[in-house]
């Protein structure tokens, strides 16, 4: 195995153990990827596709919008085309960020972080602070977050990331708000989907994650849980733990414990996982998929 493919597997490791990468780190391993020489098939698709994620998840960074959109003029990919333009015009006269302190994550009570939201005019700094309420379990801090950035030109561009906030904070209904009026994106899908799970509604399920796929990838834990369908399981909570962790970087210990259950044996289980779920899958993820393959064996 040469060295391309085993990096490749490791990062389709992390993102199977984590759900996404913490969009810093997509976007340093897409740069990572993107600049190798000679620029092979698998590292264009997963470095694009990391691209794209990265801008998904952190959708008020300006500059992460335009290293995307440039990425994209090379490697298009048509939904993100379109997602890609209407962030870039909705942030267009963001705010100039003020110059204030974020709270101690560690000290500073919920109140100070929603007093830091109110004075604050950047979506891009107040999101940090949103996210950081909601894995704190800061529920009814956390909507009342989600109503300062909403009330802003740009904000329902986060919808879909702040719609499962709500859901996993146990506000359904500020959940499905947010899905109906937010930007649509990949992460969209995948809430309709947990929430048809819940119904037991698994065909509807399955669609929606068909759709998430066309409109990103680059979702292993998503093929995962069709196979998981497919073989008349469910495993919802697999999709409820990787949206838990948006916006939370991997710690050293956790990428440690990763690497020491195995990149092979996981990337192999994987890739037979993946050969199950092929030819059930849409026309676009199917060719994602069948190309990235080539570099994981």
């Amino acid at each position: 195995m040469n060295d391309a493919a085993w990096r490749i597997r490791r990062i389709v490791t992390l993102l199977l153990d984590r759900g996404y990468l913490a969009p810093d780190h997509a976007m340093a391993v897409a740069s990572k990827l993107l600049e190798v020489e000679p620029l092979t098939d698998g590292f264009a698709l997963l470095g694009a596709a990391l691209t794209r994620q990265a801008a998904t998840l952190a959708p008020f960074d300006r500059e992460k919008l335009r290293l995307a959109k440039e990425v994209d003029s090379r490697i298009p990919h048509p939904f993100f085309s379109g997602w890609v333009e209407v962030a870039l015009r909705l942030t267009d006269k963001e705010p100039i960020p003020a110059r204030l302190t974020m709270p101690d994550r560690q000290r500073a009570s919920a109140g100070a972080f929603l007093e830091y939201m109110h004075n604050q005019p950047s979506n891009l700094h107040r999101f940090h602070a949103l996210l950081h309420l909601r894995q704190a379990g800061e529920s009814e801090a956390f909507e009342q977050g989600v109503q300062i950035i909403t009330s802003s030109h740009s904000g329902l561009l986060a919808g879909p990331i702040m719609a499962w906030g709500a859901y996993l904070a146990g506000k359904p209904l500020l959940a499905e708000m947010l899905l109906d009026e937010g930007v649509i994106c990949f992460l969209t899908h995948n809430l309709r989907a947990q929430m048809a799970f819940e119904k037991g509604e698994r065909g509807e399920a399955a669609a929606q994650l068909h759709t998430s796929l066309e409109l990103e990838p680059l979702q292993p834990v998503l093929i995962e849980m069709l196979a998981a369908i497919k073989g008349g399981a469910q495993r919802s909570h697999e999709l409820e733990m990787a949206h838990n962790r948006i916006g939370q970087k991997a710690a050293l210990s956790d990428l440690a414990e990763m690497e020491s259950t195995g990149v092979e044996t996981q990337a192999l289980r994987f890739s037979q996982t993946l050969d199950a779920v092929l030819p059930t899958l849409p026309a676009g993820p199917r060719d994602f998929w069948e190309r990235a393959k080539s570099v994981l064996a």
